[in-house]
């Protein structure tokens, strides 16, 4: 009910649209996987250092990401990063 009541507004988009489906099902196959996507998150981070420029937000989502692979979940897809959120939480969002 939550992810039709988002994607039928303003907080629609791509996403949402295609992964929030699959993370209220508990699919987290692949589509992009969570170690790729620490790769670009590293590179992104070592070039904002170089120029003195934080990135709270990317630093955040890296560290999500970490926790994520640090629980073997470096294959997932990147809608899995929900599993961090769940163990923070102690939720489970997927039925």
């Amino acid at each position: 009910k939550t992810l039709r009541v988002l994607t039928g507004g303003a907080a629609n988009c791509w996403a949402l649209a295609n992964l929030g489906p699959m993370i209220a099902k508990g699919d987290h196959s692949p589509g992009f996987m969570v170690k790729l996507l620490l790769k670009d998150l590293k590179l992104i981070m070592e070039a904002a250092s170089e120029e003195n420029l934080p990135l709270p937000g990317v630093a955040f989502s890296q560290q999500m990401f970490r926790a994520v692979e640090a629980e073997g979940g470096g294959d997932l897809g990147t809608q899995g990063v929900i599993r961090a959120f769940e163990k923070l939480a102690n939720f489970k969002v997927a039925d």
